[in-house]
């Protein structure tokens, strides 16, 4: 299936470039976040003579040298009770001993040498900055830079809560960012006026309040969306991925260069009626599109969603992605090609309304059948989904407003005036007209062949004039001459007095657990289709397998005797050379 938009390199800012002290708490010393190293300073510490330390020593412990140089020493003190935890940790590690804590108190500590422990906070507080600057790493790389650097083999499992510790320290729990919710909010609203920030908190029956849901819609992208842009808008929700779970929703636009154009998004905890119809009163509402007069709404066959749109956009062109459609379509009505007639099928499709997905309905808005314009959005997006909640919501804005200047700069290097993708789609158009020929019929009148087109030559139009004003360089510039203002970092955010909301509470996410999904799969050969056991039939007719004795044509058949148990206790036998006593 073609694509009907522009595929365009991912403008995605990095981990690092979001170096904010809240979202991203590196420190120049990697054990401090961890309190397993403090800053040494002679001046807090003064020890003096005591003729009752053990073994006569003054040995104070000194946390600034190299991990691996470290070694325990009888008599030797130390500030907390961490810095000696992690001193026996550094010094069995560095030597390849195995230990094992068997009292880890506040008031005692008894190490003995055994299986190893406590090795994932180990592993975090020495490769912050390994994850930091490479917060993709696989977990197989991981593990082989552990192998490499410290001569110690982990399990898969304990380097996935290692990096799942390190990225929490780093960017925060879901709490601390839930509870500046309302400080980022009112930082947008200062930094970028006219743009539209909505905060939804439930109370919940203990008196907290509980985050629910988060719109943003800035008004760059909402002017240049209405002064620029095609009136077409897809909206899809995709999942996070996060430390909370929930659902991003977005609208996306499509410029004058048939490419992505946010216009706003919003994170909700489920895709629902509810969330959508919330979603689309606050986007009509900002675009000025109040029911859908001359809007196209391009979206997939979410049940919600649908009757949304209906209802708060009732007047607006609603297609469906016509790739949701294959996709049902296929799962219902197998096979390498339909039959010359098939009324299962034409039903299917008859159930849709046809002017969702047919090009003989559509209007002249645009030409597109598949909603691809926002999966490509979510696809530029994927690593900000993984994040916490303000470090995903910063990312995303950040890449749009280095798109948004990107794109300006980049019109300035047009010199035609119509947009690059629309000129190679017309290159692409002329390849393959240029095997036709005309037949002079008289005054400027031609007939195409080999089509039986009418062509008037009379008054020799630039074909130029004939495109519509919408693909026009100028539209695309207006579409990206008002930029992103940006904002303040989280020490200079507004502190808002609203009560600071709670992550919201944990709730399952829909569908089968991918542990499920998978013991199914590797059960395959043991089951059906349908995930059941197979059962072999046997037909009580004829005796045959394959079929039951309803669908029989064969003549009946006697099943042959079973043969008959012996009753009792089995005879002791006695066999040559041995003898059988009975068990008493």
């Amino acid at each position: 299936m073609p694509m009907d938009y522009e595929r365009e390199k991912v403008i995605a800012v990095s981990f690092q470039s979001v170096n904010d002290p809240f979202l991203t708490k590196l420190f120049e010393d990697e054990y401090e976040y961890f309190g397993e190293k403090d800053e040494y300073v002679d001046d807090l510490v003064h020890l003096e003579d005591d003729e009752n330390d053990i073994g006569g020593s003054n040995y104070v412990y000194d946390p600034t040298i190299e991990w691996n140089l470290m070694e325990p020493k009888v008599g030797e003190k130390y500030q907390k009770f961490s810095q000696l935890k992690n001193c026996l940790i550094n010094y069995v590690v560095a030597h390849g001993y195995p230990l094992r804590f068997e009292k880890l108190e506040s008031t005692r500590l008894v190490a003995r040498c055994g299986r190893e422990t406590d090795k994932k906070n180990w592993i975090a507080s020495h490769l912050v900055k390994e994850i930091v600057f490479n917060p993709s790493i696989k977990l197989k790389e991981l593990k082989e830079l552990i192998r490499t650097k410290f001569n110690i083999t982990l399990s898969i499992s304990t380097c996935n809560r290692a990096k799942h510790k390190v990225m929490v320290m780093i960017e925060g729990k879901a709490s601390d960012h839930c509870a500046r919710i309302w400080d980022y909010a009112a930082e947008i609203q200062r930094s970028n006026p006219g743009s539209t920030v909505k905060v939804g908190v439930n109370l919940n029956s203990d008196g907290k309040h509980y985050f629910h849901r988060f719109y943003v819609c800035f008004h760059a992208l909402k002017t240049g969306w209405i002064v620029g842009c095609r009136s077409v808008i897809g909206l899809d929700g995709c999942f996070l991925k996060g430390q909370v779970k929930g659902q991003l929703l977005t609208a996306i636009g499509r410029d004058a260069n048939n490419q992505v154009y946010p216009i706003c998004w919003g994170v909700v905890d489920i895709e629902n009626k509810q969330n959508w119809k919330w979603f689309l009163d606050l986007l009509s509402e900002d675009v000025g599109v109040q029911e859908g007069g001359g809007l196209t709404v391009i979206s997939d066959q979410h049940k919600g969603l649908l009757e949304v749109v209906k209802e708060v956009l009732p007047n607006a062109e609603h297609r469906q992605c016509v790739r949701h459609i294959y996709t049902n379509f296929k799962k219902s009505y197998k096979g390498e090609e339909l039959k010359a007639i098939d009324v299962g099928a034409y039903q299917y499709l008859m159930s849709h309304n046809q002017s969702s997905w047919s090009h003989a309905y559509f209007c002249q808005a645009c030409e597109a059948f598949e909603n691809g314009i926002s999966e490509n959005f979510n696809a530029m997006i994927v690593d900000a989904r993984k994040r916490p909640l303000l470090t995903m919501l910063e990312m995303i804005r950040l890449s749009v407003m280095e798109r948004v200047s990107f794109m300006y700069n980049l019109k300035q290097t047009w010199e035609a005036p119509i947009c690059p993708a629309i000129i190679k789609k017309l290159e692409t158009f002329g390849e393959h007209y240029r095997s036709w020929f005309v037949i002079p019929s008289g005054r400027g009148v031609f007939e195409a062949s080999p089509s039986t087109a009418h062509v008037d030559y009379g008054n020799y139009q630039e074909f130029l004039d004939f495109i519509s004003p919408w693909f026009s360089s100028k539209r695309f510039k207006e579409s990206y001459a008002t930029f992103l203002q940006p904002m303040n970092g989280s020490n200079l955010c507004l502190i808002t007095p609203y009560e600071k909301p709670l992550p919201p509470m944990f709730r399952r996410m829909p569908g089968r657990h991918r542990r499920h999904t998978m013991n199914m799969k590797k059960h395959a050969s043991e089951k059906g289709d349908n995930g059941s056991r197979k059962r072999i039939v046997k037909c009580n007719n004829c005796q045959e397998f394959g079929h039951n004795k309803n669908s029989c044509k064969n003549p009946t058949k006697e099943p042959e005797p079973k043969p008959k148990k012996k009753i009792g206790r089995p005879s002791m036998e006695k066999i040559e050379g041995t003898s059988v006593t009975p068990r008493i």
